[in-house]
């Protein structure tokens, strides 16, 4: 009669791996090379470093 309270706990243990798993396929980690700049982007920064100095 307490087999709920015993299976349970695994049960949202093994939900919990599955949605990991699930979450971890479809957004994959791992390093991806940045976009370049645009020249907008570029503008920007050289403003900022000529107003930083």
């Amino acid at each position: 009669s307490t087999w709920l309270l015993w299976a349970g706990p695994f049960a949202l243990l093994l939900a919990g791996a599955v949605g990991v798993g699930t979450f971890m396929r479809r957004h994959p980690v791992g390093m991806t090379e940045p976009s370049p700049l645009s020249n907008d982007e570029r503008a920007r920064l050289q403003q900022l470093d000529i107003d930083k100095a």
